[in-house]
C-alpha cells in the first residue's frame, strides 16, 4: 500500500470508531435524561420532568 492509501484507510477506520463513540454517548445521554425525569416525577417536580423529556426528544431528533 502506498502512504496515501494507508492514510485514507486509517482515517476511515478512525471515523467509524468515532461514530460508534458518538452513538454510544448519545444513547447514554438519552437514558440519563429519562432516568432524571423519572426521579423528578417521583419527587413531584412535574414541570421540570416535562422540560427534561422535551430535551430528550430534541436529542432523539423527534422535535
Amino acid at each position: 500500500m502506498t502512504t496515501i492509501a494507508i492514510r485514507q484507510y486509517y482515517c476511515s477506520f478512525c471515523e467509524k470508531i468515532a461514530n460508534i463513540g458518538r452513538g454510544f454517548m448519545r444513547v447514554m445521554e438519552i437514558a440519563s435524561y429519562s432516568r432524571a425525569a423519572a426521579e423528578l416525577t417521583r419527587q413531584g417536580y412535574h414541570t421540570e420532568a416535562k422540560a427534561l423529556m422535551t430535551e430528550k426528544l430534541k436529542l432523539q431528533g423527534r422535535v
